[in-house]
């Protein structure tokens, strides 16, 4: 997923409809300060607010999750009007059908079963066109209180299978941090990561968290659930 896409797209989608950042984060309850971060690529909105952003102003989730939007030129003579308006009556069947299904994605929740962490995020198939969209938009730790700062940080995102341990994303490393400051800034997306929807019990996707102080490592594995397998 392209964030700075993404960013220009709603910038966009708001300037167009005569909206500040602030009225426009009203819309669907966060912070001016997050719109900011949307528009400039810094981070996207989860799932759920996608959805919301596509149905308010009639925008196709697929548009808002790839930040390209299709534009008709205007520009066109009249003589050019009239061919494409034929066109569009002999398709007008299948282009009836498109827009009718442009919000296909199937919805999952993902979540923690782990005790010592908070996760929540989604994850959004599409079967038309086969694309995985992943979104972890909060990771907290609300174990036994550790103030610690560590040397450095670092979490990232795996999947389990078949004995087999594969990487799928890696956080933003950072330093002289506590884990619960550096969970609190924690997003992740991906995009296109699978091209099948698999089905997952509570060990085969899940967040790893290294914390690293004197040369010595600490890791906490936190199993990733996503509700409504398939």
């Amino acid at each position: 997923m392209d964030q700075e896409k993404v960013g220009n797209i709603i910038k966009k989608i708001r300037k167009d409809n005569n909206l500040t950042q602030e009225e426009f984060a009203n819309l669907f309850g966060v912070t001016y300060q997050a719109v900011s971060k949307w528009e400039n690529g810094k981070n996207v909105p989860d799932v759920a607010i996608m959805t919301e952003i596509s149905k308010k102003f009639n925008i196709s989730l697929d548009e808002l999750l790839t930040g390209e939007k299709k534009d008709i030129t205007k520009s066109l003579n009249k003589k050019w009007i009239i061919i494409i308006s034929l066109i569009v009556l002999v398709f007008i069947v299948s282009i009836c059908i498109h827009f009718y299904h442009h919000d296909d994605f199937e919805f999952k929740l993902i979540s923690t079963t782990c005790d010592s962490f908070n996760l929540e995020g989604s994850m959004a198939y599409n079967k038309k066109k086969t694309n995985t969209y992943i979104n972890i938009h909060k990771v907290s730790y609300c174990g036994k209180e550790n103030n610690e700062v560590y040397d450095k940080v670092i979490c990232k995102l795996y999947e389990s299978s078949d004995n087999i341990t594969s990487l799928i994303t890696a956080c933003e490393e950072k330093d002289l941090i506590t884990i619960k400051d550096y969970l609190e800034s924690v997003s992740i997306n991906v995009n296109n990561y699978s091209s099948v929807c698999h089905k997952y019990d509570d060990s085969s996707l899940y967040l790893e968290v290294a914390a690293y102080k004197n040369e010595q490592i600490t890791t906490y594995k936190i199993p990733i659930s996503i509700e409504d397998n398939c």
